[in-house]
């Protein structure tokens, strides 16, 4: 079964992921962590969810250094190849050794676009493992379609499902 946590933007997604793997004795996968300045979302932390051990996943691109490596963008933000490559062979590792739930923020526009988390996405879907996904409302339908998503649960996060 996947359970998709669907909401709009800064509706509590992330949150709740964090809240449902609490939940879970056997489970393990990563969620996106915002980095705040202020009120201002400067970009997003990777954390591995069994550990808290966080590495950048996205940053404005006005503000990387030298060493970054991007695989992607979305709007002002560039994704760091070493994070995404580290969440595709951490759900290799997951589905290997059948961890009883996966966890993974956020499927959005970029998997849409077979970026970014796009291959561990297709895999947990091609295993037919179970997951714990949080997807923006926007994209939600296009996701279920795209993964061919057929066992599923929803969770509504944020005031249009109050």
């Amino acid at each position: 079964m996947i359970t998709l946590i669907t909401g709009p933007i800064h509706s509590g997604k992330t949150t709740r992921l964090i809240e449902e793997f609490q939940k879970c004795s056997k489970g393990d996968g990563y969620a996106s962590v915002k980095m705040m300045n202020g009120n201002i979302v400067e970009g997003f932390d990777l954390m591995r969810l069994s550990t808290g051990d966080r590495m950048p996943l996205a940053r404005k691109a006005n503000s990387l250094s030298g060493e970054w490596k991007q695989c992607c963008s979305l709007g002002p933000y560039s994704f760091s190849e070493d994070a995404v490559s580290m969440v595709n062979a951490g759900i290799d590792i997951m589905l290997k050794d059948r961890t009883l739930t996966i966890f993974l923020d956020e499927i959005g526009s970029l998997e849409l676009g077979d970026m970014c988390f796009h291959e561990a996405v297709k895999k947990i879907a091609g295993f037919g493992a179970k997951a714990v996904l949080t997807v923006r409302d926007t994209n939600l339908q296009d996701v279920i379609e795209k993964y061919g998503f057929i066992d599923i649960k929803i969770i509504e996060t944020g005031e249009r499902f109050a």
